[in-house]
């Protein structure tokens, strides 16, 4: 009897699988195209600043209002230290070091 509750149970977490890794995969495309929108709308960004963003990194000093526009909002966030002024933002394998209201560094998994 109970082997008739695996087969739906499984099936059930293999379409969950999918359902979410499709919409990442959009979330992921909708990012990078708006970054993309960025690069291509402020032709006064430096080279170093474009080079990060299609890389898909953010630069030092970058707000943290355009870091959330173009990187989306974290999976996660940590607090570094007691006085609530610095966090851990994660993003998969990117993680942003954020320091007041700016970007302090960030460093890839």
């Amino acid at each position: 009897m109970n082997k008739l509750y695996i087969l739906p149970f499984l099936l059930f977490l293999i379409a969950s699988w999918f359902y979410y890794r499709r919409k990442m995969d959009r979330q992921k495309a909708l990012l990078n195209s708006r970054r993309e929108e960025y690069i291509r709308s402020r032709p006064d960004l430096s080279e170093d600043r474009k080079i990060n963003l299609e890389k898909g990194e953010p630069w030092p000093e970058m707000p943290v209002d355009l870091l959330v526009e173009l990187f989306g909002e974290p999976l996660r966030k940590r607090v570094l230290d007691q006085s609530v002024t610095r966090f851990i933002w994660s993003y998969g394998d990117l993680f942003v070091y954020v320091t007041g209201d700016k970007v302090a560094e960030w460093k890839k998994r």
